[in-house]
């Protein structure tokens, strides 16, 4: 199967957003991306090259050489909002008939029994990659650094998909993408399947978008615990992310 030239993973849909208008060169809100677990073979080849496809799927369920045959933006997240941000997710999707309390999800969370499996597996395989492939085209970047300096992060996108955006376009895009536009823009225009598949709330793909929102879910035992586990399951790990 060929594989994308580009490939957002690892989330997050505000990413895809940003990927797409600097492909584009345009400040403009493109339809909603795709993600690559959710097409068939056939619908996969029928989009235009570029492809740009995102997904949550952990390493091992992508294509073999998928760090040979694509650029791969990868985007980190501390794992207490990722996991505030997973319950909520799965809260507004009418399908799943998910009515779960957070402190039933939350050891749900700690064990990997949540879609997509256990985060702690999920960024260790990536970074092992980063760590042993040294020619895959690879961009980081974390989810934190990316609300505190859009402008930045759009940058560092386009210099690395090899696109000259110039200041003015950088600014424009960076200013649509902040989060409280783009949830603005998606909660109003909503796609038809996505208006379908969301209950009690405008856009289940959007939320609060903040970072250190944990702490309004997490009790004070629950973050303790959560500590230790992190230090214990991540110790060889390079990886340093903000919780505020």
């Amino acid at each position: 199967m060929q594989l994308t030239k580009y490939l957002a993973v690892v989330g997050t849909n505000w990413t895809h957003e940003i990927v797409q208008m600097v492909l584009n060169k345009s400040a403009e809100f493109a339809p909603m991306l795709a993600c690559f677990e959710n097409l068939s073979h056939e619908a996969l080849q029928k989009l235009p090259s570029p492809r740009v496809l995102g997904t949550h799927l952990p390493l091992r369920f992508l294509p073999p050489k998928i760090t040979e045959r694509a650029k791969i933006v990868c985007v980190f997240r501390n794992p207490k909002d990722v996991a505030v941000s997973l319950h909520n997710y799965m809260c507004h999707i009418n399908f799943l008939n998910y009515n779960a309390t957070w402190n039933n999800y939350y050891k749900l969370f700690v064990n990997g029994d949540v879609p997509c499996g256990d985060w702690f597996d999920h960024v260790q395989d990536w970074e092992r990659v980063i760590t042993e492939h040294k020619t895959a085209q690879i961009l980081t970047l974390k989810y934190e650094d990316m609300k505190q300096n859009l402008q930045e992060t759009v940058s560092r996108i386009a210099n690395f998909l090899c696109v000259d955006l110039g200041p003015k376009l950088t600014f424009e895009i960076a200013n649509k993408c902040e989060f409280e536009a783009q949830y603005a823009e998606r909660t109003t225009n909503v796609h038809e399947v996505i208006a379908k598949l969301t209950k009690d709330t405008p856009n289940f793909l959007y939320r609060k978008g903040e970072v250190g929102e944990w702490k309004n879910w997490f009790s004070v035992a629950q973050s303790e615990e959560f500590d230790k586990l992190y230090q214990e399951r991540m110790k060889n790990s390079n990886l340093k992310l903000r919780y505020s």
